[in-house]
């Protein structure tokens, strides 16, 4: 699964690659269009790219939703017949946009009344240089026709190859939304990542389902699965002084904070990172905070492992899973503290700030033909708006918020929150700072969240200077959000490989990973592995 998910989303540095590829092949520079399609199948593109097939038709896939490419030439016959009275064509014409008023004009002349009894038959590309329409015209104009039904379209026969829409530009040009396809890929993983926590849990697997899905009735056992149906007695292993100390240490966290948050929070108060999470809710103050500081991340994880599998701690079904407490956990614990009050970031509302979100409330429900209220109700964005709340954890707390606004609709609302913030007091730090006004401004993009390549594309820099600008702020004292900026597997790979060999230099950590990233991201990643593990930058001789 692993493999079909990186194939499905290949890298960003192949997408590239195979779109240089396709029209370096008929030799069409900047700004220029193609004459005829690229008469070329997967494996030869694959070959000529130095791509995995598989990649290329995962590529070619993401260039079709965008409307970069169309599989298949454009010559041949299509059949079009209308769905409705000549009388109900006439008035959809007269209040339809200019561009698709010409193509329906267009299509009539065509093929003639006949069209409004029977399928008709017509040659696209005489069409379309008949009366002076362009192709992506054309395309757009027929998928409005059909989902307003007033067309059923069939398009001429595909004879091989591609066909390419768009007149060449540079890559970062591409009307492709990249933070959306690799935020779908990163809840593939999550998705993956809860069927393997469903097959290793030692907890009953009925009760693991029925918390996938939300259900309230969790509690008990179904006695029927294997994780009930086994035998054996559960016999926690003896532990040497470290594993015991990191066990009654990681059952001292969980009480504190309650099931509340995930693996990566739990670590940062073990180890004692003041994470972007900790400062916030004032986690430093818990009386657990760096109980394991002696011990690295990786150890940790192992212990957090280990304590999953003896069924003293449990991760919980959700895409964002948090890690809480079992009854043995709580039998076998020493020390435990009550449950940490959190820092209540509760703030008197703005009312320009409220009179934004419900404008994007707006917006949203046009797009969608939805009520505002459909969308999330008046309560609900007061309560948005008071508490901002920056992921889908701290969304979920907030009641009337359904499962449909999580998916669809919150990342808009982060947006808006994150831009709030980082004209109010986040920035704070930053202007004090004397880094360079350059340095300042990516760092300002990366809080707001944008991913590194949308910083990238944003200030139309190189990638490799947008780089070096937030390895320097990352060295710094200035705190960044990692998970914005890079990819968990990247991150952990770098980490893995900085923790034995501390001196690593980019170039030795670019032959460990392979040419999967780009030396931008390596950079990044290792930045951001040498602040946590504390490795000074050797001075260059």
């Amino acid at each position: 699964m692993d493999f079909f998910l990186e194939a499905t989303y290949p890298d960003k540095h192949d997408i590239e690659l195979l779109y240089e590829t396709i029209y370096d092949v008929q030799g069409i520079a900047v700004g220029n269009r193609s004459v005829a399609p690229l008469l070329m199948d997967s494996y030869q593109l694959s070959s000529r790219a130095g791509i995995r097939s598989i990649a290329v038709d995962a590529a070619v896939s993401l260039f079709e939703r965008y409307g970069i490419v169309r599989r298949g030439g454009e010559s041949g016959l299509a059949t079009i017949q209308f769905t409705t009275s000549q009388d109900r064509v006439k008035e959809y014409a007269a209040n339809i946009a200019a561009d698709k008023q010409q193509v329906l004009i267009a299509l009539l002349r065509s093929v003639g009344a006949g069209a409004l009894s029977a399928p008709m038959m017509f040659d696209v590309r005489e069409m379309l240089a008949k009366h002076d329409i362009a192709m992506e015209q054309f395309e757009s104009a027929m998928r409005t026709f059909e989902y307003g039904r007033i067309v059923r379209y069939q398009p001429p026969g595909a004879s091989g190859g591609l066909t390419l829409l768009l007149e060449r530009m540079p890559f970062s040009r591409l009307p492709i939304d990249f933070p959306a396809f690799y935020e779908r890929k990163e809840r593939a993983i999550r998705k993956l990542d809860i069927v393997e926590r469903y097959a290793v849990t030692t907890d009953c697997k009925r009760n693991f389902i029925l918390q996938y899905f939300q259900e309230d009735d969790c509690r008990g056992s179904c006695g029927r699965c294997s994780s009930c149906m086994s035998t054996s007695p559960k016999k926690l292993p003896k532990l040497d002084r470290d594993g015991e100390f990191l066990r009654q240490a990681i059952l001292s966290v969980c009480s504190e904070t309650a099931g509340r948050f995930g693996v990566g929070v739990i670590t940062d108060i073990l180890i004692g990172n003041k994470s972007p999470k900790i400062l916030r809710y004032g986690m430093y103050s818990m009386k657990s905070y760096g109980i394991a500081c002696d011990f690295d991340a990786d150890e940790i994880a192992i212990a957090l492992r280990q304590a999953q599998s003896d069924s003293i701690i449990e991760i919980s079904a959700d895409h964002f899973p948090t890690v809480s407490m079992t009854s043995l956990g709580f039998a076998i614990a020493k020390n435990l503290h009550p449950s940490f009050e959190l820092k209540q970031m509760t703030i008197k509302i703005d009312n320009r700030f409220l009179e934004k979100l419900v404008h994007l409330r707006s917006e949203l429900a046009n797009i969608d033909k939805l009520s505002p209220e459909t969308i999330v109700s008046d309560t609900a964005l007061q309560r948005i708006a008071g508490t901002l709340p920056m992921n889908r954890e701290e969304l979920k707390a907030i009641t009337e918020i359904s499962d449909i606004f999580l998916t669809r609709y919150s990342s808009h609302f982060f947006a808006a929150i994150k831009q709030y913030i980082g004209t109010d007091t986040e920035n704070d730090d930053l202007k004090s700072s004397d880094l360079p006004p350059t340095i300042k401004e990516s760092v300002r993009l990366a809080r707001q969240g944008m991913s590194f390549w949308q910083i990238v594309e944003t200030r139309n820099i190189d990638p490799g200077t947008i780089a070096k600008h937030l390895e320097t702020a990352i060295a710094s004292t200035l705190i960044l959000e990692r998970e914005t900026l890079i990819g968990e597997e990247l991150y952990r790979q770098v980490r893995q490989y900085i923790v034995h060999n501390r001196r690593a230099v980019l170039r030795e950590l670019r032959e460990h990973c392979g040419a999967r990233y780009q030396m931008s991201e390596l950079r990044i990643a290792l930045a951001f592995a040498r602040k946590e593990l504390n490795i000074a930058v050797l001075p260059k001789k």
